[in-house]
């Protein structure tokens, strides 16, 4: 075998170990009989009965932005970088799997204890006096910033692990907006977001209340779909 084969058997097995581990967990036998109940059965087709979402028209602006496919034949002379951001000790440092040698890997982070052997570790200072939580925001939302060398960048969030090559995440970059975003999974609209963060205690309730009043005034519409964003793509040097 050569090099790149041993290295995808050697992440096949891991993969299969790491699986192994999951179905034989305490955690997920529970929610495998959970899962199986009788109860939550019917509680889901109730749910789909009433709450089915309805899926915007294709001419909408949102549905064009999260169904973008560019056709990228040649990355080759593009810079590309995924990086990660933790701070404070919010979460556990996890290597990537796998790693492109064409794409380079960066943490930002304020903790000067996280060390990582796959991860270009980049120590932070920040002068803008923001929290962890908001300071995490901005390091994920102005890759710019740091990242200004780079055509394009990718973000994961600090809990995802990267098993396989991720760039053609590029390919999904929407070239008149500059960047890509997948739909959130639960929740679909502002106001869903406001109910979850007070229920999950997360940021300034009361400042979350009146930006979103502000959006409604200057017209954002309710309709539009919220986004994922524990992953997405950015043209970074625009």
């Amino acid at each position: 075998m050569n090099k790149n084969e041993i290295e995808l058997n050697c992440l096949t097995n891991e993969l299969h170990k790491q699986l192994y581990n999951v179905e034989n967990s305490i955690e997920y036998k529970v929610g495998k009989r959970i899962v199986n109940s009788l109860l939550f059965k019917v509680f889901f087709r109730v749910r789909n009965l009433f709450f089915t979402k309805k899926l915007p028209h294709k001419k909408n602006v949102f549905y064009k932005m999260l169904n973008y496919d560019n056709d990228f034949t040649n990355l080759e002379n593009k810079k590309i970088a995924v990086y990660t951001c933790i701070t404070g000790d919010y979460d556990k440092v996890i290597d990537p799997m796998y790693c492109n040698d064409s794409i380079d890997y960066f943490l930002f982070t304020n903790n000067n204890l996280i060390e990582s052997s796959k991860w270009k570790v980049t120590y932070i200072k920040n002068e803008k006096g923001f929290d962890n939580v908001l300071l995490n925001r901005y390091l994920k939302m102005h890759p710019q910033e740091y990242l200004k060398d780079y055509d394009y960048t990718i973000y994961v969030d600090g809990n995802i692990k990267i098993i396989s090559d991720i760039s053609c995440y590029i390919n999904k970059v929407n070239e008149n907006i500059g960047f890509a975003l997948s739909k959130h999974s639960t929740r679909d609209n502002l106001d869903d977001e406001l109910i979850a963060c007070k229920k999950l205690k997360k940021g300034n309730i009361k400042m979350i209340d009146m930006t979103i009043k502000k959006y409604y005034l200057e017209r954002y519409a309710k309709e539009l779909w919220l986004v994922r964003s524990t992953s997405y793509s950015d043209k970074s040097k625009e």
